[in-house]
């Protein structure tokens, strides 16, 4: 594979790559509506009439939600800096 080869591989990837960041974040964006538990717990209901590598996604984004804000090396809680 010579260098031009690579070069528009690495292109094609990026692409894609921005695109589905793009998507993951509207995905959020429109699940962040189900501010309450009841509205999470409606919703993961109706997913689960789908297999789960069609909602995976769906899941992950629901369940990061729910969980409070968290820095990832110290395990601290974001939204209360007491801990």
């Amino acid at each position: 594979m010579n260098l031009r080869h690579r070069v528009v591989l690495l292109r094609a990837h990026l692409v894609v790559a921005r695109a589905e960041r793009r998507w993951h974040r509207e995905v959020a964006r429109d699940l962040g509506g189900c501010t309450t538990q009841r509205d999470r717990n409606d919703l993961l209901a109706a997913l689960d009439r789908y297999p789960d590598a069609e909602t995976r996604v769906y899941r992950e984004i629901l369940t990061r939600q729910a969980s409070p804000a968290r820095w990832p090396a110290t395990g601290r809680n974001l939204a209360d800096p007491r801990t």
